[in-house]
């Protein structure tokens, strides 16, 4: 069954829209043919029960707004310069994609200024610090939704799970009426969660 789908998909070369997700792919790779299909602004493969590394020819999507590969458990990256080519995109989702051996995930942060929305949620990621990225205007300047929940600090207090919502930051610091130092143990309150 999936190679019969594969083989049709992959001859449907001017695709713009493709949502696989919810398919049980049996914990197969992500199908290759993909990275063929140059017209795809949308592209869904969440929850599909895709497994093993993200492969570098989804890099080749150059078009593609719209990358969600979301709730694949067994999914990873070992490095994420497949995200680097992505240059139109403006909505990534890899929540529980495992992104621990991703040595270079933060560049993700620089390299894709059209970046709206970023989902790294359960990803595995420890050790790191938004706090330098928070402060340029390079970083995601025009990202209104980043959400890293659920991974670790480099506190080294009791173990917290970091829940962050950038776009309460967006509208407090913005905020005209002087009214940012009333926000602020809110906000210490959300990352200490």
């Amino acid at each position: 069954m999936i190679m019969d789908v594969t083989s049709s998909l992959a001859e449907l070369r001017h695709l713009k829209y493709l949502d696989l997700s919810g398919n049980l792919f049996q914990r197969s790779q992500i199908l290759y043919f993909i990275g063929s299909l140059k017209q795809l602004s949308y592209l869904n493969l969440s929850d599909a029960e895709f497994i093993g590394i993200i492969p570098p020819h989804i890099g080749n999507l150059s078009n593609l707004k719209v990358l969600d590969l979301s709730l694949n458990f067994k999914l990873n990256a070992d490095e994420m310069a497949w995200a680097f080519g992505l240059s139109s995109l403006e909505l990534l989702h890899l929540s529980s994609v495992d992104l621990s051996g991703a040595h270079n995930w933060d560049m993700v942060l620089h390299m894709i200024p059209s970046l709206k929305e970023l989902s790294l949620r359960r990803c595995s990621l420890s050790n790191f610090n938004l706090g330098a990225f928070l402060n340029s205007s390079r970083v995601l300047p025009n990202t209104k939704h980043l959400d890293v929940g659920f991974n670790s600090t480099k506190k080294k207090k009791k173990k917290k799970k970091t829940v962050f919502v950038y776009t309460i930051i967006k509208i407090v610091t913005s905020d005209s009426q002087g009214l940012i130092g009333n926000y602020w143990d809110f906000i210490e309150e959300i990352l200490e969660v």
